[in-house]
């Protein structure tokens, strides 16, 4: 009890207060498995994420009448398949795009840009691809690849990145809860669509998903990156593993 005491106060403070920190697994001289060992110090907090993020998905079911779980429903022949996609893939993947550049450098700052350009490009591939022709991803491609260039090029001179630096830095708490507020919204619609009286249960549904970005992203600046994707991938596995027992 005392242990999850300290850690859920540690959290809250960090929650209420985001400090731009270097991680423990960046910091010189301190030893991975002291980091491990800190860590490991988590699981009852853990738990009770994980136990948050079970809940999140029963009340997206109930409010919405939605499966959201369908997935597995659909692809229960091939139950491992979907463990390491929704469990290992799926979490690198979304520690990537949302809590891998809290701690800003040049080249996760170009990886971010990257990303959130291609992102961009498969919203509007469809209107892309009716303006021009069936071989639009011939002519979209290799533009992005030369804005990408680009922009890295850009980023990497030392007066326009120190810019950048500087706005993260002090802007950083707002950079902390908007990423987590994101990664809140991309939770809910990739998991259901919603109806139009059923958006009216947005703010309920984004709720769980926000505390949960924002415990790994405490997770991410205090202990590391492929910590946080450790920590996702185990809130993924539990509920995809209940359900394919459910399944067999």
């Amino acid at each position: 009890m005392n242990t999850f005491r300290m850690r859920f106060t540690d959290f809250t403070a960090f929650a209420r207060q985001p400090q731009y920190l270097l991680p423990l697994d960046e910091t010189p001289g301190q030893r991975s498995t002291a980091t491990a060992s800190l860590f490991l110090t988590e699981y009852p907090l853990f738990l009770t994420v994980s136990a948050l993020s079970v809940g999140a998905l029963l009340l997206t079911s109930y409010l919405t009448g939605q499966d959201v779980l369908r997935l597995l429903n659909l692809s229960s022949r091939f139950p491992l398949t979907v463990l390491i996609v929704g469990g290992l893939v799926a979490p690198v993947l979304s520690e990537t795009l949302f809590r891998f550049m809290l701690r800003l450098t040049p080249a996760r700052l170009e990886v971010a840009v990257a990303l959130l350009l291609l992102a961009l490009i498969n919203v509007s591939y469809k209107g892309i691809k009716a303006v021009l022709d069936a071989q639009a991803i011939f002519w979209v491609v290799p533009v992005w690849m030369v804005v990408i260039w680009q922009l890295s090029r850009y980023i990497r001179r030392p007066a326009v990145y120190a810019q950048i630096e500087r706005f993260w830095r002090v802007n950083f708490r707002w950079v902390f809860y908007g990423l987590a507020l994101v990664y809140a919204l991309f939770r809910v619609c990739n998991t259901v669509s919603l109806t139009d009286w059923q958006v009216l249960w947005l703010p309920v549904l984004l709720l769980p998903g926000w505390l949960i970005g924002l415990y790994l992203g405490y997770v991410r600046m205090k202990y590391g990156f492929w910590f946080a994707v450790a920590v996702h991938a185990l809130m993924m596995s539990l509920p995809i593993s209940l359900e394919i027992i459910r399944l067999l």
